[in-house]
């Protein structure tokens, strides 16, 4: 039967957003869309800090008391371990190992992808557009654009730095191309609530572009058609004005639209009034 599978999936989806929820209230920092694909630990949440747009697989372990960093548009798969701390064996006062703790934070630059059961070691660092192979073990730096494997982890070829430029340049986010839907915002007053996540999908599900695709003007005309939608949502509102974009009315947005020279958007008034149709027919 469709609609309970679609009941199951909206439960699944809403329990992923309370527990990203839940996460983010403790941590020492942490941007908005954060997603988290199952369990995931972390020792000391408050040496935590996390960018925008990370997704984090199910059985993350980390050992974070020397500090965990964590750019923007990192995708961390499943199983992973990272570990910040470690024992000196140089000027031991007990065997196998001394009681003092060595204390060395890990850096995750931004848009790095880290495949699935890979092990960090205390003191990393993975440059900006790295990827790691499932399986690797990463003691060290691994410089930008490297596409790393081993143990240890070792860089095996380079991205080509081109072909990099230009999604980052264009801000194509992979999460955002898919049209996967905010699972947090990063404090509870943030999250898109019912109304945004439904007009949300509707929008990317019709061809039109969300907020996070378009460049200024059409992200403040977006952001007032979603905000006139939602009942004017005070959450919804709330994480607009977060994500940097001014809500206010949508005819006027409409109108700096079409004056500016970027027509990434082409949006016209009567496909503006066969959308609010649908979704409110959808409602």
């Amino acid at each position: 039967m469709d609609w309970l599978k679609q009941i199951r999936y909206l439960w699944w989806l809403q329990r992923r957003r309370w527990r990203a929820k839940r996460l983010a209230r403790r941590l020492g920092a942490c941007g908005p869309e954060l997603s988290l694909e199952g369990r995931v630990f972390f020792s000391r949440p408050r040496q935590v800090h996390i960018g925008t747009n990370v997704h984090l697989g199910d059985r993350l372990w980390a050992q974070t008391a020397g500090g965990l960093f964590i750019g923007n548009n990192v995708i961390v798969s499943r199983n992973c371990t990272i570990h910040t701390v470690n024992h000196d064996v140089q000027i031991p006062d007990a065997l196998p190992y001394s009681t003092a703790y060595i204390y060395q934070p890990v850096h995750i630059e931004d848009n790095v992808w880290i495949g699935m059961n890979v092990l960090i070691a205390p003191g990393s660092r993975i440059g900006e557009g790295a990827v790691i192979g499932m399986g690797a073990v990463v003691a060290g730096e691994i410089p930008p654009l490297a596409i790393a494997v081993g143990n240890p982890a070792r860089a095996i070829k380079y991205r080509n730095k081109d072909t990099y430029e230009r999604p980052k340049r264009e801000r194509k986010w992979l999460r955002n191309i898919r049209g996967i839907p905010a699972a947090h915002g990063w404090r509870p007053g943030t999250a898109l609530a019912r109304w945004g996540v439904f007009l949300r999908t509707e929008l990317e599900r019709k061809g039109y572009v969300t907020t996070q695709q378009i460049e200024e003007a059409g992200a403040k005309f977006a952001a007032a058609l979603l905000y006139q939608f939602s009942q004017h949502h005070p959450d919804l509102r709330f994480a607009h004005y977060e994500a940097g974009y001014m809500v206010y009315d949508a005819d006027r947005a409409m109108s700096e639209l079409k004056s500016s020279d970027r027509t990434s958007i082409p949006l016209e008034q009567e496909e503006i009034t066969r959308l609010r149709a649908d979704l409110s027919e959808g409602g």
